[in-house]
């Protein structure tokens, strides 16, 4: 079995509408059933979040949102390194 790097957009793609969202699908099952193995980069789990924080700033800005600031959302590398302690 030959082992895949996970991209975050097909990760999102799990979950959110995509044009490619059946394929990806298809890549989780076989994750899932054991028969693909995925990579996922160190830098995925950070993506993941920012993709979802910018949608969910831009929700809140299409339905007039409080105007929070989106920087208070992000995470930074003393932040991430604590949570690993």
């Amino acid at each position: 079995m030959t082992p895949c790097v996970l991209d975050t957009s097909t990760a999102l793609a799990w979950y959110l509408p995509e044009s490619f969202s059946d394929s990806a699908r298809e890549w989780q099952a076989e994750m899932l059933g054991a028969t693909m193995t995925f990579i996922v980069p160190s830098l995925h789990f950070r993506e993941f979040g920012n993709v979802l924080r910018t949608l969910c700033a831009q929700a809140g800005n299409r339905q007039g949102g409080a105007g929070q600031d989106r920087n208070q959302w992000t995470i930074t590398d003393d932040e991430e390194e604590q949570s690993q302690q």
